[in-house]
Order: structure tokens, then C-alpha cells, then sequence
């Protein structure tokens, strides 16, 4: 009870200093806590959401005039690939759109029906018009959910393509989840059949090969048999891209935002305990005379740095505590921040363990701190404290 009251005493009179410390170790918890949670699950996130469209892991798009029916042979026969699915589409590099003001955007789009969509993957709709009312459009386009998110297009809005000065207006059907194809460097939108044949004077032809393997897959070993076997240059004629690319794309910056929150963090810890070394070596000297009045009266020099530790333990636990259920509420908001950046709908868990560990991990290091510190009271006879 004493070494409590003198704590309590200590807090009133360094309100302000308190009040300090509670904030630093609050937004240092809150950081960490933050961190520890997403970061394993932004990974876990993209997976899920990746396995719900049933997309194929690679798909290669060969330029249609310089594709030949060896480079299928080859994942069949050497690489063992029992399920490989082909079709046509169409590739516009830079494919000029207008934006919701107007403006000309570029966008690397793939434009496919829905029969070569299916072969890639599950065709899972999202936000889209009744059935019955897509039926009654002219020329129905299905995005993909980065232009929903990001772009903030609803369906029934009209997303027009320019090539050669005519514009090719269509009316958003709905959007779709989409395992590849889903950011700024590559994007998929489905058509119908007529409008891919009407397009396909504007935009080039590839072809399409979409398939899984459990065995290690390199493009480059690939394109040496390819061209082997066809005497052809294939780098120049094909387009890849695959699960752990487009994962690498969607999720790099939102790892280095939480990196950077990281940083924050051991800049914030790094003050508090700064503060903490500067508010006991200050109360040690302004509190000599005290400190030598409190030993005469019995108190030990133990009791006096027990005293010091249990201040910031109670103001470090305060806003280590504040910060972990800061952190947990705050989840909802970064499942929504982890969606704009992913342009996917996205739900991470609230995992209760790891906030606890960054919370008393906290808590330990400012008592850790302050014991080290404290520690100098117990240097301090009665007589040198009177003698100051």
C-alpha cells in the first residue's frame, strides 16, 4: 500500500509527464499490435480470396499468329500438365477508356467471353443487375472488382473504350471476382461473343492457356524447350502472369505500409522510454531532500524504486492496454484498408493471442526500463540525500 499511495503520489504531481508516456505507449502498441496481425494474414487474405474464383494458377497469352500446338505438347508431355485449357482473347496494351469525368485512362485490358472466362476460372459474380434486366442491354461488360473500388463504377454505368478516334460505349452488367487480372498492370473484362468479334478489329488476338501444376514451374526453362522445339523466339510473343505475381502486385505496397508502421512504432517506444529516463533522473534530483526524509522515516531505498516502477507500470499498462483494443476495434478499418489497396473484398481475424503478446511485450520492457533506472535510489544514502 505505501509503494502504491508514493506512485499515486508521483502521478499527480507529473500529470503531464504521465500523460506522455500513456500516449507513446499507446500508438506504440497500437502500431505493433496492428502489424502482428496483418501482416501474416494480408498473405492468408489474397489466398482465400484467390482459391474462392477457382482461377487457374498460370496463364500464358501467346501472340495468336505465332503460337503453335508443340508449346500445349510441352506442359503435357514434359511438365505433365493434365488440364489444359485454351481459348482466344483479346489483349489491348494501353487500351484507351474514359474515366466517370471524362478523362482518357490507359489500361492494359484482356477482353474475353464468358465461355473462355469459365475456362479460367469460376466466373463468380459480385454486385450485378437482375438476370432479366442484363438481358435488355446492348452491350452488357463485366468489370472486374478493381474498377468498383477504386474507380467507384456502379452497375448500369456506361464505360466506353476509344480506338481511332470512334468510342465502343458499353453498360456495366456487374462486376466479378477475379483470381489474376485484378490490378493497375493487367485487368480482365468479360464481353459478349458479338462484341469480342467487334473488337477484335481494334484490339489484338492471343492465345490462351490456363493451367495448374504441383511441380515447380519456370518460364525460363519453358521458353528454352518452346524454342527449341519451334526454332521461334517465344519471350517475345507471350504474356505471363501467375498467382504468387499477382499476390507479389497486390499486396507490396500494403506489406511496406505496415513495415513502415513498424518503424513508427520503435521511433514512439524509443521516446517513451527517453521520457522515462528523463522523468527519473529529474524526480531523483528534485526529490533528494525527500527521498532522504522518506528513508529516515523507514522507508528503504527497495520501497522507494518499487515506488518509481510501479508509476510507469501503471502509466506504460494504461496505454499498452488502451492500444491493444484500440488495435482490435480498429480491425474493421483495415480489412477496409486492405480492400482499397487489394481492390478485393478482404475479412482478416482479430487474433486476440498476439495482441495480448505485443501488449504485455510492452509492458515488460517499460518495467524492464524503469527497474534499470530506479535501480539508483538504492545508491542514495539518507546522508548524501540530506546534504543536497
Amino acid at each position: 500500500m505505501k509503494i502504491c499511495r508514493l506512485s499515486l503520489f508521483n502521478l499527480k504531481r507529473n500529470k503531464r509527464e504521465a500523460a506522455a508516456i500513456v500516449f507513446l505507449t499507446l500508438i506504440t502498441t497500437f502500431l505493433m499490435t496492428t502489424f502482428a496481425v496483418s501482416i501474416t494474414q494480408i498473405d492468408r487474405a489474397f489466398d482465400r480470396a484467390f482459391e474462392e474464383t477457382g482461377c487457374a494458377d498460370f496463364i500464358l497469352l501467346f501472340q495468336a499468329d505465332r503460337y503453335r500446338d508443340i508449346y500445349r505438347d510441352i506442359l503435357e508431355e514434359e511438365y505433365h500438365v493434365t488440364d489444359v485449357r485454351e481459348s482466344s482473347v483479346l489483349y489491348g496494351a494501353g487500351a484507351s477508356a474514359l474515366s466517370k469525368q471524362g478523362e482518357s485512362i490507359a489500361y492494359n485490358m484482356i477482353f474475353v467471353d464468358e465461355n473462355t472466362e469459365r475456362k479460367m476460372e469460376n466466373f463468380q459474380k459480385l454486385n450485378a443487375f437482375p438476370d432479366d434486366e442484363i438481358e435488355k442491354l446492348s452491350h452488357p461488360i463485366w468489370l472486374p472488382q478493381y474498377f468498383e473500388i477504386t474507380a467507384g463504377y456502379t452497375p448500369g454505368e456506361t464505360f466506353t473504350f476509344v480506338s481511332g478516334g470512334r468510342d465502343y460505349p458499353f453498360t456495366i452488367a456487374g462486376f466479378y471476382n477475379t483470381g489474376l487480372y485484378n490490378s493497375s498492370s493487367m485487368l480482365k473484362c468479360i464481353i459478349s461473343e458479338d462484341d469480342r468479334v467487334l473488337l477484335s478489329s481494334v484490339y489484338e488476338e492471343y492465345r490462351m492457356i490456363a493451367f495448374d501444376t504441383e511441380r515447380e514451374f519456370s518460364y525460363e526453362e519453358y521458353y528454352e524447350k518452346c524454342a527449341a522445339k519451334s526454332n521461334e523466339n517465344v519471350l517475345s510473343a507471350v504474356i505471363p502472369l501467375d498467382k504468387d505475381a499477382e499476390k507479389m502486385v497486390e499486396t507490396t505496397y500494403l506489406a511496406v505500409f505496415l513495415y513502415m508502421s513498424v518503424f513508427l512504432s520503435i521511433v514512439t517506444m524509443i521516446s517513451a522510454l527517453f521520457l522515462i529516463l528523463h522523468k527519473i533522473s529529474k524526480d531523483m534530483e528534485e526529490q533528494m531532500v525527500q527521498i532522504g526524509v522518506l528513508e529516515a522515516l523507514g522507508y528503504t531505498s527497495r520501497e522507494l524504486s518499487l515506488s518509481y516502477i510501479c508509476e510507469y507500470i501503471l502509466t506504460g499498462g494504461v496505454g499498452a492496454v488502451i492500444g491493444g483494443i484500440t488495435a482490435a476495434v480498429f480491425s474493421p478499418v483495415m480489412d477496409t484498408l486492405i480492400r482499397g489497396m487489394m481492390n478485393r473484398d478482404v475479412h482478416t481475424d482479430v487474433n486476440i493471442l498476439r495482441i495480448l503478446i505485443v501488449v504485455i511485450s510492452i509492458i515488460a520492457l517499460v518495467t524492464l526500463f524503469a527497474l534499470s533506472r530506479a535501480a539508483r535510489v538504492k545508491k542514495l544514502p539518507p546522508v548524501v540525500a540530506f546534504r543536497k
